[in-house]
């Protein structure tokens, strides 16, 4: 489960963060995941959980906004929404090899006390 490397990650940049503005807790982290990412949320917040006992964000809430995949139609000039293993365009049936979202795994802010 590679999603306790990931919570180990974000563990240690948000104490680091903490750290470096004098903050002795850390209340809410807010990360955007997208959903082709591979990252499994239920398991994700299971480990930030386990970890973070013990830590400034022992208690912090995970916020956490799935990132639709997207791709782009060259030939149409079209940003669509697509699915693993369907990439094709709604309008000219085109498979688009550039895809704008959907891998994303950001930490976009942290609320702190």
């Amino acid at each position: 489960m590679h999603e306790f490397g990931i919570a180990e990650g974000l563990l240690g940049a948000v104490i680091e963060k903490a750290r470096e503005i004098g903050a002795p807790r850390v209340v809410s982290i807010k990360l955007q995941i997208g959903a082709l990412s591979g990252v499994e949320i239920d398991a994700l917040t299971f480990a930030f959980t386990a970890i973070s006992v013990n830590t400034p964000a022992e208690h912090a809430e995970l916020k956490i906004e799935t990132i639709p995949a997207s791709c782009y139609c060259l030939d149409c000039d079209l940003l669509f929404e697509c699915a693993p293993a369907a990439y094709a365009c709604p309008s000219c049936q085109q498979v688009s090899p550039d895809m704008r979202t959907g891998r994303e795994l950001k930490l976009v802010s942290m609320e702190v006390d």
